[in-house]
């Protein structure tokens, strides 16, 4: 089962990024250039994190978590910084 997962996944996934390179190659306009640079970047992301899960590798962390959060909100067009509060020795 996870292997038929993965390769379902995996597979649509590297389709979509091919579909946002073509387009990207495809467009004269430098924001659409930019949004689809965006999706393969996300697309190629998400399909290795998606590999670690299945195969059991990924663990999760709060920065990790956080990191991805704001390159979902920045990929939307929204600004966002994480301010870290330093610990007392």
């Amino acid at each position: 089962m996870r292997s038929s997962v993965w390769f379902l996944i995996g597979r649509n996934l590297s389709v979509i990024a091919l579909k946002a390179e073509l387009a990207q190659r495809l467009s004269h306009d430098p924001r659409a250039q930019s949004e689809m640079g965006q999706v393969q970047r996300l697309t190629r992301g998400l399909h290795h994190e998606i590999r670690e899960v299945v195969n059991g590798y990924r663990s999760t962390d709060l920065a990790t978590e956080l990191q991805g959060a704001r390159a979902i909100l920045e990929a939307a067009g929204i600004a966002c910084r994480i301010r870290r509060r330093r610990q007392r020795s």
